[in-house]
This record gives structure tokens, sequence and C-alpha cells, in this order.
């Protein structure tokens, strides 16, 4: 697939010319008939992960028939996004090919090496305060400017109880096509007071060589409410010149970033923990579920993280790789071969 900006600014272009809700089938690939009867019975799956905390997220899996949908949608709407993007966002970006400022959590956190002062904040239930008013507004109005037809098949294929669902691939890339007046206004009071502002996805982080305080935790709350979102007071977090400063989940060195010290104890935990789900599914269900996998998925996505903060060479990713290839290693009396196993598929 070409990822350059060029395939990017075509994708845009495309999207900015559909007028008509065939010509959104055309788009997706699918016929008129499949676009609509998809749109108006979306179907999702709903289960609960936990959190870090121990509390509970409630995940909406789109089906079989919507996702291949919303995954098109996602990809008109990152380039879209891509070339109107907010200086302040850093989260839930597309990174083509000589991208000559790459947004991810990294170079987020990296914004605010050196700063004394640090002030984070996070938004509750983001991407469920991008409700469907708000996704049809936003294509209504300009850039976009679609009739209520299409409108009413985008808001339809990409929210679900009123809201963007948490699981849906669109719900990301709306979340920050939706959040762009907040993020310019907060960007205006951060240029005003010598702040330097980047947001990835929910988490608002504010630094500066000056004094921050809860005062101008007020002020930031406020230009968010005048745009009707609401923050989690519990997790606003102050920090000063002797503080350790996390942004993102990453501690900020004097001049780069790492992984702070809980995270390998944590990763420990968790490829223990898969270790003894694998043994279950190949005692009991070989061919796996659906609950391992994402569980898999997750531990290798934080083991790449790791792995790209600290480098594969240093000592503690290099064990972790190595207990979580143990881990999801099948026991020699279950290993089982079928053409399935192997990718000609």
């Amino acid at each position: 697939m070409d990822n350059s900006i060029a395939a990017l600014a075509g994708l845009r272009k495309a999207f900015f010319a559909m007028r008509t809700a065939g010509d959104l089938a055309e788009l997706l690939a699918v016929s008129p008939a499949h676009l609509v009867a998809v749109a108006f019975r979306p179907w999702y799956h709903i289960f609960e992960l936990p959190k870090k905390d121990g509390t509970m997220r409630l995940i909406e899996d789109p089906d079989d028939r919507l996702q291949p949908l919303q995954d098109g949608l996602n990809d008109y709407l990152q380039a879209v996004y891509w070339h109107q993007r907010s200086p302040a966002a850093y989260g839930f970006l597309v990174i083509p090919t000589g991208d000559p400022e790459p947004r991810h959590i990294e170079t987020n956190a990296r914004k605010h090496i050196g700063k004394p002062w640090l002030l984070n904040c996070d938004l509750e239930d983001f991407f469920h305060q991008i409700t469907a008013g708000r996704v049809h507004k936003l294509f209504a109005d300009a850039p976009f400017g679609f009739d209520e037809e299409v409108c009413d098949l985008l808001v339809r294929l990409t929210t679900f109880r009123g809201r963007c669902p948490m699981g849906a691939p669109t719900s990301p890339v709306l979340s920050n096509l939706v959040f762009s007046a907040t993020d310019a206004d907060l960007t205006d009071l951060a240029r005003r007071r010598g702040w330097t502002y980047t947001r990835y996805a929910d988490d608002l982080s504010f630094s500066s060589y000056d004094p921050l305080d809860w005062d101008d935790y007020t002020h930031i709350q406020r230009a968010v409410i005048r745009h009707d979102y609401e923050f989690n007071p519990e997790k606003a977090a102050l920090f000063g010149p002797d503080d350790p400063k996390i942004v993102t989940g990453l501690l900020l060195g004097t001049q780069d970033v790492e992984v702070p010290p809980d995270f390998f104890p944590q990763l420990t935990d968790d490829i223990h923990q898969l270790a003894g789900a694998m043994r279950v599914q190949f005692r009991v269900n070989p061919r796996g579920s659906r609950t391992t996998a994402r569980f898999r998925r997750s531990v290798e996505g934080k083991l790449r993280f790791a792995e790209r903060i600290m480098g594969r060479k240093h000592p503690g990713v290099a064990k972790l790789w190595k207990d979580y290839r143990n881990a999801v290693k099948p026991p020699a009396k279950h290993i089982q071969r079928s053409w399935f196993d192997f990718e000609y598929w």
C-alpha cells in the first residue's frame, strides 16, 4: 500500500469530492444497497477489559460487515486530518513515508523535555464525549459540507448509542477532527502564557519554564468546558522542578525519554499471566481464543514499545522478549500442524 504524502493527498481529494451516497459506496468499494444495509443496522460485539487501575473498560468491537467499511473511512479521514492536523495533536495520526514531523507517543513526550514544570490533564471517556451530534456537525460544516443523506450515513457508520464507540477504527481520527476547535483554543492559551501544549488522545500535557499551579489548571479546564468537554479530575497531575515527570507513560530525562521504573515489573507480570493463559489454551483449545489472542497482541505491543524507546539490545528488553517467546511456545506434546499454520493463504 502506498503510504506516501502524495497518496494521502489523493485520498483527501477523493473524499472531499464525494457528494452522494453512491459516491460513498464507490469510495468504500461496496454496493449502495450493502452500504445502506450495514449503516442502518450496525452490529458490535460488546465486552469489557480490565484497566491498570482495576476498573473495567467497555469495548464495542464492530462486526465483520461493519469493520471493513470503518477501516476504509479511517483511511480517508486520516488523510484529511493529516493535512489539517492541530500542532498540538500527537496521538492517532498516520505517519506517511517522508513525514517531516512524525507524531507519535515518543515525539509527544519529547516536546516537554527540559521544562521544569509540567501539568497533565485527562479527558473523561473521550470517545464517548464525541457524540453523534458532534460528528454530524463535523461533516455538515466546512470543509466537508456534505448533504443530509451523506452526513446521516457517515454518522450511522461511525457512531453507536449516540457517540463514537470504543473499538471502532474511525473513533480515534474522528476525536481528533471534532476536537480541533478545542485544540486551537488551548494552543492559543498556551502561546499567550509561554507554555508548551501537546495532546495524545485524551491526555493533555502543558509544560513551562515558569511555575505552573492549580490556578493554571482551572484556566485550562474553563477553556475545555466552553466546548462542552469534561476532565477526569482524579488524573490531573502537577510536577515541579524536583519531581520525576511522566508524559503519556514515558519518563522525561534531561535529553531523552525512557520507560518508567515500574514498566518492566508490570510487563513481567503480564508475560507470566500470558504464559498461564497459553498453557490453558494449549490444553483446552489448541486453535486459540479471541481473548487470549487479544491479550497476546497487547503484551507484544508493549514489548515493541519498550524496544522502540530503550533499544532491542537493552538487557531488560532482551530478557522480556525471551520470556515472551517461552510463554507463547507450544509444549512439545501439543504441537499440531495443519495447512492453516503456513502462510500460503
